[in-house]
Protein backbone atom coordinates (compact mmCIF):
# COMPACT_ATOMS: atom_id res chain seq x y z
CA UNK A 1 0.00 0.00 0.00
CA UNK A 2 1.18 3.58 -0.96
CA UNK A 3 2.75 5.43 1.86
CA UNK A 4 1.34 9.03 1.15
CA UNK A 5 1.04 12.08 3.33
CA UNK A 6 -2.36 13.13 1.57
CA UNK A 7 -4.16 12.89 5.90
CA UNK A 8 -1.42 14.18 7.56
CA UNK A 9 -1.09 17.24 4.98
CA UNK A 10 -4.74 17.80 5.20
CA UNK A 11 -5.48 17.55 8.82
CA UNK A 12 -3.22 19.23 10.91
CA UNK A 13 -5.04 18.38 14.22
CA UNK A 14 -7.58 16.13 15.95
CA UNK A 15 -9.99 19.42 15.86
CA UNK A 16 -8.71 20.41 12.49
CA UNK A 17 -12.83 20.19 11.25
CA UNK A 18 -12.09 21.80 7.49
CA UNK A 19 -9.04 19.47 6.97
CA UNK A 20 -11.39 16.52 8.20
CA UNK A 21 -13.73 17.72 5.07
CA UNK A 22 -10.67 18.62 2.71
CA UNK A 23 -9.83 14.83 3.06
CA UNK A 24 -13.44 13.77 2.30
CA UNK A 25 -13.02 15.70 -0.76
CA UNK A 26 -10.32 14.23 -1.69
CA UNK A 27 -11.29 10.89 -0.64
CA UNK A 28 -14.55 11.40 -2.94
CA UNK A 29 -12.18 12.35 -5.80
CA UNK A 30 -9.62 9.01 -5.45
CA UNK A 31 -12.80 6.80 -5.87
CA UNK A 32 -14.46 8.57 -8.48
CA UNK A 33 -10.63 8.58 -10.43
CA UNK A 34 -10.56 4.94 -9.24
CA UNK A 35 -14.20 4.57 -10.92
CA UNK A 36 -12.96 6.29 -14.13
CA UNK A 37 -9.97 4.53 -14.46
CA UNK A 38 -11.86 0.69 -13.94
CA UNK A 39 -14.25 1.74 -17.00
CA UNK A 40 -11.32 3.07 -18.86
CA UNK A 41 -9.60 -0.29 -18.44
CA UNK A 42 -11.86 -3.32 -18.95
CA UNK A 43 -12.87 -3.24 -15.00
CA UNK A 44 -9.18 -3.44 -13.91
CA UNK A 45 -8.21 -2.12 -10.67
CA UNK A 46 -5.11 0.54 -10.83
CA UNK A 47 -1.72 -0.88 -9.50
CA UNK A 48 0.74 0.83 -7.13
CA UNK A 49 2.24 2.61 -9.86
CA UNK A 50 -0.94 4.10 -11.05
CA UNK A 51 -2.50 4.82 -7.63
CA UNK A 52 0.99 6.70 -7.15
CA UNK A 53 0.43 9.25 -10.03
CA UNK A 54 -2.46 10.50 -8.79
CA UNK A 55 -1.52 10.33 -5.36
CA UNK A 56 1.36 12.96 -6.93
CA UNK A 57 -0.70 14.88 -8.55
CA UNK A 58 -3.05 15.11 -5.48
CA UNK A 59 0.03 15.78 -2.77
CA UNK A 60 0.98 18.78 -4.45
CA UNK A 61 0.93 21.91 -1.82
CA UNK A 62 -1.19 23.61 -4.47
CA UNK A 63 -3.43 21.28 -4.65
CA UNK A 64 -4.34 20.92 -0.96
CA UNK A 65 -4.56 24.18 -0.92
CA UNK A 66 -7.61 23.84 -3.18
CA UNK A 67 -8.76 20.87 -1.35
CA UNK A 68 -8.90 23.12 1.68
CA UNK A 69 -10.28 25.61 -0.18
CA UNK A 70 -13.31 23.72 -0.80
CA UNK A 71 -13.64 22.34 2.19
CA UNK A 72 -14.04 25.75 3.91
CA UNK A 73 -16.24 26.70 1.04
CA UNK A 74 -18.41 23.78 1.74
CA UNK A 75 -18.51 24.10 5.50
CA UNK A 76 -19.37 28.37 5.45
CA UNK A 77 -22.23 27.13 2.75
CA UNK A 78 -23.48 24.74 5.85
CA UNK A 79 -23.00 26.80 8.50
CA UNK A 80 -24.61 29.85 6.17
CA UNK A 81 -27.48 27.90 5.84
CA UNK A 82 -27.62 26.25 9.31
CA UNK A 83 -28.11 29.93 10.42
CA UNK A 84 -30.78 30.87 7.97
CA UNK A 85 -32.67 28.25 8.84
CA UNK A 86 -32.35 28.41 13.07
CA UNK A 87 -33.04 32.40 12.37
CA UNK A 88 -36.02 31.69 10.36
CA UNK A 89 -37.27 29.59 12.64
CA UNK A 90 -36.70 31.32 15.85
CA UNK A 91 -38.48 34.30 14.00
CA UNK A 92 -41.53 32.20 14.04
CA UNK A 93 -41.46 31.33 17.61
CA UNK A 94 -41.25 34.85 18.35
CA UNK A 95 -44.13 35.60 15.90
CA UNK A 96 -46.14 32.69 17.62
CA UNK A 97 -45.28 33.95 21.31
CA UNK A 98 -46.08 37.40 20.25
CA UNK A 99 -49.77 36.39 18.71
CA UNK A 100 -50.09 34.34 21.75
CA UNK A 101 -49.35 36.81 24.59
CA UNK A 102 -51.60 39.44 22.50
CA UNK A 103 -54.65 37.45 22.18
CA UNK A 104 -54.50 36.20 25.73
CA UNK A 105 -55.51 38.55 28.59
CA UNK A 106 -55.82 38.42 32.16
CA UNK A 107 -58.77 37.06 33.82
CA UNK A 108 -60.35 40.36 35.06
CA UNK A 109 -59.84 41.64 32.04
CA UNK A 110 -61.83 38.94 30.39
CA UNK A 111 -64.98 39.16 33.14
CA UNK A 112 -64.87 43.13 32.65
CA UNK A 113 -65.22 42.34 28.53
CA UNK A 114 -67.91 39.97 29.03
CA UNK A 115 -70.01 42.21 31.22
CA UNK A 116 -69.68 45.12 29.19
CA UNK A 117 -71.04 42.99 26.19
CA UNK A 118 -73.78 41.54 28.07
CA UNK A 119 -74.92 45.40 29.40
CA UNK A 120 -75.00 46.27 25.34
CA UNK A 121 -76.32 43.13 24.24
CA UNK A 122 -79.24 43.42 26.47
CA UNK A 123 -79.27 48.03 25.99
CA UNK A 124 -79.80 47.01 22.46
CA UNK A 125 -82.44 43.72 22.73
CA UNK A 126 -84.10 46.63 25.23
CA UNK A 127 -83.89 49.80 22.59
CA UNK A 128 -85.28 47.42 19.47
CA UNK A 129 -88.34 46.10 21.75
CA UNK A 130 -89.32 49.23 23.26
CA UNK A 131 -89.32 50.54 19.37
CA UNK A 132 -91.51 47.75 18.54
CA UNK A 133 -93.67 48.14 21.17
CA UNK A 134 -94.05 52.00 20.72
CA UNK A 135 -94.73 51.66 17.21
CA UNK A 136 -97.41 48.75 17.74
CA UNK A 137 -99.08 51.23 20.20
CA UNK A 138 -98.82 54.82 18.62
CA UNK A 139 -101.89 54.01 16.50
CA UNK A 140 -103.91 52.55 18.97
CA UNK A 141 -106.78 55.05 20.23
CA UNK A 142 -106.98 53.07 23.25
CA UNK A 143 -103.76 53.51 24.90
CA UNK A 144 -104.10 57.48 23.49
CA UNK A 145 -107.17 57.64 25.95
CA UNK A 146 -105.25 56.43 28.43
CA UNK A 147 -102.09 57.88 28.49
CA UNK A 148 -104.29 61.58 27.91
CA UNK A 149 -106.53 60.47 31.05
CA UNK A 150 -103.11 59.43 33.41
CA UNK A 151 -101.49 63.33 32.27
CA UNK A 152 -104.55 64.98 33.24
CA UNK A 153 -104.88 63.07 36.65
CA UNK A 154 -101.11 63.99 37.35
CA UNK A 155 -101.35 67.29 36.63
CA UNK A 156 -104.81 67.65 38.78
Amino acid sequence: MSRHQTFTKLVTSDTDFVGMVAYTIYKNEKLDWIAQFKTQNSNREPTEDELKQFNLTTDSDLRIQQYRQMAETSVNNFVSATIVDELTQYQLAVRDDAIVKAAKKGFWQGIGENVLAGIIGAAIVTLFQLGIWLYQVKDNPEFKKQATDQIQQTAN
